[in-house]
């Protein structure tokens, strides 16, 4: 937690007033990650496991060039008002 709150350039009690452990926040930062590639969730199941995984690494990349820019852009609101 104190990593993160120095990422963010918060105190670790901010953190901690907004997500009570290390699995509130992997929650809020998931539920941040749905609402930004919800199609891109729906879409990765597959009958065919090989298409799934050519599907996870797509929505993989997109994730990833989605944070390229949010952090290029400023803070990235997390939960509440909490931003990274």
């Amino acid at each position: 937690m104190a990593k993160v709150a120095a990422r963010v350039g918060i105190t670790e009690a901010d953190v901690l007033h907004h997500f009570s452990s290390k699995a509130d926040l992997l929650a809020g930062v998931l539920r941040h990650r749905d609402s930004i590639a919800p199609d891109a969730l729906a879409n990765v199941k597959s009958d065919d496991i090989i298409e799934s995984v050519h599907r996870m690494a797509d929505l993989a990349r997109t994730l990833l060039d989605h944070l390229r820019e949010a952090i290029k852009s400023g803070p990235v609101p997390v939960s509440g008002d909490l931003t990274i």
